[in-house]
């Protein structure tokens, strides 16, 4: 058989995985891009995958993977997928930083009031301090209150360990997608 040169169809059943798994991909982000299953053979589903992300792509829709089609596949795919990443978490605080202390005003202690009102909507026994960037007393109650749940160290101040159980208690409890502010 003589097979076209720079055409996917005709290669190993890995890289039609891979570009099954890129169709995917954009399919998630372009409902003109139908879904399809990754089962590494490139049949009619495929072809017509590929022909919808060529439309897309503005390429010649041939359902046939040229190498600029696979060029233009691979960085559409990046794109969607840097789109749609986590964000990264910003190291507040580290292990040997000094712990923010009551009458401290920083980002810290803000951060920190902002997640504990969070949590406070959801748990009753949790104290939703003032947002107002300074360590008062109701942040040294509120935090104080979530050591007390976490089992650390009741000191009502910001260490890494306090800020790594409200990260974690925020992101897995705090934020009400409804009413996300």
């Amino acid at each position: 058989m003589n097979t076209p040169e720079h055409d996917i169809r005709f290669d190993r059943a890995t890289h039609v995985r891979e570009l099954q798994r890129m169709l995917r991909t954009l399919a998630f982000d372009d409902v003109r891009i139908p879904l399809i299953s990754e089962d590494g053979l490139f049949g009619q589903e495929t072809a017509n995958a590929v022909a919808a992300a060529q439309a897309c792509l503005k390429l010649p829709e041939s359902g046939r993977v040229d190498y600029p089609t696979w060029v233009s596949l691979v960085g559409a795919t990046h794109a969607v997928q840097e789109k749609n990443r986590e964000p990264s978490p910003i190291p507040v605080l580290q292990a040997g930083d000094p712990a923010v202390q009551e009458g401290d005003d920083c980002d810290a202690a803000l951060g920190a009031q902002m997640m504990c009102r969070s949590l406070a909507r959801r748990f009753a026994n949790l104290t939703a301090p003032a947002l107002t960037g300074v360590m008062d007393a109701s942040t040294l109650r509120g935090l104080a209150e979530m050591q007390k749940i976490c089992d650390l160290p009741v000191t009502g101040q910001i260490d890494p360990s306090t800020w790594n159980a409200l990260t974690q208690a925020y992101a897995l409890f705090g934020r009400n997608a409804a009413t996300p502010h």
